[in-house]
């Protein structure tokens, strides 16, 4: 085209120009249309021109001077015309040669791959995003049998136990830490089942002596009518054996204690009696079969009579056979224990004992369970402001508290509990220095209530009966960790009542095992320097990114008065963060250090020592803004003597060693430390320290590493928005910068937050839940609901933010009709894809998360940006033409 210009010039320097005098000849105002003016607009100042008299279409001889310049100027537009149609060509020529940047590095390629093998894309991603991105995720992710549920953070968890797995099975080195090759004798003696065969429930006996419980419960009553024991002046130190094991097993039977941080004052701690939080730090997979019993018994609870339906007979029916597989397991347990301590007893002659055991603990389990919720119930106001506020903590003495439940009792006898609960668990911990008359105990008016229930409970109870109930509880926990015919048993009860068909292998159980008790020993395994210097820097610069955002939003925001907003932005710049792993790992002297006193013995098996101590979670967990506690923070105390060839004596010294250091550092001001293992595929937000812990162990694939920063962002960094907003839902709003509850919102604020978590109650109160017949609680979820609409929306302003400072990124292979926004939410709907069994669908209705599906529909809904991005229009499912609830 280049070459053309001066040929069209020459062209129209000859003939155009008298073309055009012709064509304007008889188009008078063309001319003047064309160059936009008019002539009497010229600087130069022109008399009249007018047609001659005798023709009025001839031209007087002025205006030939200025049609050469009107000829000129049309050349020059012509000319301009062209060369932008010369470089339009160029560009588009250019285009077409150098076609858009593609990402080819190892990452994309995985990420492409497995987006497009999980999305289904014969749905429209405005109808079910969930069913678009996870469509096929089933299929390609088979839920293995040993799991109820099955998504990536268990998937990836599993991979990482496998590489642990190996690591634990290799030869020591001369370079090894100590820890390390300690752990590995862990795991050597977890493996050894012919140890445990041989051992039998010996050491199950063992510990029960040391509960003050005997071999099998008394209320059995299995010898002859003449060697019956005599209830009569039967005595038995319940109190005394909830101490006993509160501190070798770190749990809580039908009583809550524990020592956390004062919520209002964090660096006191106290003392927290109230409803049992604590289940034992013994790994087994029995947690989701009690969440399970304890689901049942409360729906039973909120179901009247006038409710009652086919469904409510169908499940009355499952609950029986649930049951029913309970006491089946229980009686096997108990006739073995009752045959290893007496082979001589005729266990079939005494069915009708062990059938009425059986019966007397799940009746004693129920009622636990229904005291706990009438105390959770009845705290509970109309008002929904009451009901999120967490300020419902009191203070008593431990004299305080034995008045309130001895007034409750009147006019019967009082049960004298408290002082000899406390003084017995801290028994051999000078460094406790207690004072029981000024020595303030943190509760609730909810846990007073419950506290009030079961002491009325227990007076009535015969003392048989509270053995019975608390010699199980323990078993329970003890014998799984014995031989494979009590194995065997569990196996037959699990697969009864769900559909998994077995668990893990030893192997990884094994792993797993090691991993909970000697968890940073554990870490030292897929820690390194190269993490630090290249990985962690690129996840700080990615959380400051969202913290931006998150304050722009805040910014944003017209509910917030402004003293709200700075305080609410202080906090913010406050919250501090822990990636990755504590640097100290690396170093063996201070790994060491970390354990220092471990001394894992393959020889000789050295007894357990009397000290005391315990462990356990919160009791206000349940108000979710429980101090999670491990062995990470536990430094330079404690000592741990164990047989490389005793697998339960191992675990239980391991935790009694954690739970004495704990007791001995009770007076101390607690500093920010890991309160969670860097191995956990998970990530965590904690209140009283206004602080954020990203484990190295999910900045992995898929949630990192994925090749492009618009699905990183998409994947981890909704999850690290989600942490971070948790530091201003309906709890974590709660607490000051400092990590202290208290009001530090003004009361306009306050209502105004409030009146907007109504819309996500109801929001997310109207999903149900198929598998589990029932609706998702939106109050109990709510804190995890903001927390994820909250995320997304910081995390989607981030991504912008970035590529305004880092450019536009490359297209992902296979995705080159997706734009970059897209992707982000692609990889944000793949991240909760997941496969539920019946019974985890119904464990969800306890849970304080949403299934994957409903995280996802919940959060898109509300987000205007994902509509916009697929160009979803108002009225379809994941654009409703409703209001959208919103919070940040």
């Amino acid at each position: 085209l280049s070459s053309l210009s001066p040929l069209l010039a020459h062209l129209f320097s000859q003939a155009s120009v008298e073309s055009l005098s012709f064509f304007v000849s008889f188009h008078p105002g063309l001319l003047s249309l064309i160059l936009g003016q008019e002539s009497e607009k010229s600087s130069i100042t022109q008399p009249n021109i007018v047609p001659t008299a005798g023709n009025p279409y001839l031209i007087g001889i002025q205006s030939r001077f200025r049609r050469r310049y009107y000829h000129k100027s049309i050349l020059l537009f012509l000319l301009l015309v062209i060369f932008i149609l010369t470089i339009a060509i160029i560009v588009i020529a250019c285009l077409l040669h150098f076609p858009p940047e593609i990402c080819h590095t190892a990452d994309c390629l995985r990420s492409a791959a497995a987006l497009k093998h999980s999305m289904d894309l014969t749905v429209d991603p405005c109808e079910d995003f969930y069913e678009y991105a996870c469509g096929n995720w089933e299929d390609e992710h088979p839920r293995p049998d040993s799991y109820a549920s099955f998504d990536w953070f268990s998937e990836r968890q599993a991979k990482i136990l496998r590489n642990i797995r190996h690591y634990l099975q290799a030869n020591n080195s001369e370079f090894d830490p100590k820890p390390v090759v300690q752990a590995r004798d862990m795991y050597t003696a977890c493996m050894n089942l012919t140890a445990m065969d041989r051992l039998g429930y010996g050491p199950v006996l063992k510990y029960l002596k040391q509960f003050n419980l005997p071999p099998y419960p008394t209320i059995l009553n299995v010898t002859d009518a003449a060697e019956a024991p005599v209830f009569k002046g039967y005595a038995f130190d319940w109190v005394q054996s909830l101490a006993k094991i509160k501190q070798l097993l770190g749990m809580d039977i039908f009583i809550g204690f524990d020592v956390y941080p004062d919520p209002r004052h964090r660096d006191y701690n106290r003392l927290v009696l109230g409803t049992p939080e604590s289940g034992s730090d013994l790994p087994f997979n029995t947690d989701i079969l009690k969440r399970l019993r304890h689901g049942r018994t409360r729906r039973k609870l909120m179901v009247s009579a006038d409710d009652e339906s086919d469904d409510a007979e169908a499940e009355e029916e499952e609950d029986s056979a649930s049951v029913r597989a309970y006491k089946k397991f229980m009686i096997s347990v108990m006739k073995l224990l009752v045959n290893h301590t007496d082979p001589t007893i005729k266990l079939e002659t005494f069915d009708a004992q062990f059938e009425k055991a059986a019966t007397i603990v799940v009746q004693f389990s129920d009622s636990i369970t229904k005291f706990n919720r009438e105390a959770e119930n009845a705290s509970k106001s109309t008002n929904l402001e009451d009901r999120l506020n967490l300020q419902d903590i009191v203070y008593y003495t431990v004299t305080d508290l034995q008045n309130i439940t001895d007034a409750h009792l009147s006019p019967k006898d009082p049960l004298l509990i408290w002082e000899k609960l406390v003084t017995s668990v801290f028994e051999g911990i000078p460094e406790a220095q207690l004072n029981l008359q000024e020595e303030m105990i943190l509760t609730s008016n909810a846990d007073i209530l419950y506290l009030k229930l079961l002491v009325e409970y227990l007076s009535v109870t015969p003392l048989a009966h509270i053995e019975l109930y608390i010699w199980w509880t323990v078993v329970e926990e003890l014998i799984l960790h014995t031989t494979m015919e009590v194995r065997k048993l569990y196996y037959d009860y699990y697969k009864s009542i769900t559909p998994s068909d077995g668990f893990s292998s030893r192997t990884l159980y094994c792993t797993g095992t090691v991993n909970r008790l000697l968890g940073m020993a554990v870490s030292y395994a897929i820690s390194s320097d190269n993490f630090t210097q290249q990985t962690k820097p690129r996840v700080q610069n990615m959380l400051r990114y969202i913290r931006t955002a998150f304050e722009g939003l805040v910014r944003d925001t017209t509910w917030m008065d402004w003293p709200t907003k700075q305080s609410t932005l202080r906090k913010s710049e406050a919250m501090r963060s822990l990636i990755g792993f504590p640097e100290w790992i690396l170093d063996h002297r201070e790994l060491e250090q970390h354990y220092h006193g471990v001394n894992l013995d393959a020889g000789q098996h050295q007894s357990i020592p009397t000290h005391p101590g315990y462990n356990g979670r919160n009791v206000y967990c349940v108000l979710l803004f429980c101090f999670m506690l491990s062995e990470l923070s536990l430094r330079r105390n404690g000592q741990l003597k164990v047989n490389a060839s005793t697998h339960l004596e191992n675990m239980m010294e391991e935790i009694q060693r954690k739970n004495i250091i704990k007791l001995r550092r009770w007076r101390q001001k607690h500093e920010l430390s890991w309160e969670t293992l860097p191995t956990n595929v998970n990530a965590f937000h904690t209140f009283q320290e206004n602080a954020i812990t990203i484990p190295i162990a999910i900045l992995q694939y898929p949630f990192y590493h994925l090749g492009l920063e618009a699905l990183n962002y998409g994947a981890l960094g909704t999850i690290l928005g989600h942490e971070l907003t948790h530091g201003f839902d309906d709890s974590g709003r709660q607490f000051d910068k400092n990590g202290n509850l208290k009001q530090w919102w003004t009361n306009k604020t306050v209502q105004e937050y409030v009146n907007r978590t109504v819309c996500f109650v109801k929001q997310y109160s109207q999903y149900y839940i198929p598998e589990a017949d029932d609706y998702i609680d939106g109050l109990l979820t709510l804190g995890e609901n903001i927390a994820d609409n909250g995320g997304v929306r910081e995390a989607f302003r981030a991504y912008q933010l970035y590529t305004k400072h880092a450019g536009k990124e490359p297209l992902l292979p296979g995705f080159e009709d997706y734009t970059h926004e897209q992707l982000f939410f692609i990889a944000y709907g793949n991240i909760w894809c997941e496969s539920n069994t019946q019974a985890a669908a119904k464990a969800y209705l306890d849970d304080s998360h949403c299934p994957g599906k409903f995280r996802l529909k919940g959060v898109l809904t509300n987000s205007p940006e994902f509509s916009q991005t697929f160009g979803c229009k108002s009225g379809t499912v994941m654009n409703p033409s409703k209001d959208k609830c919103r919070i940040w």
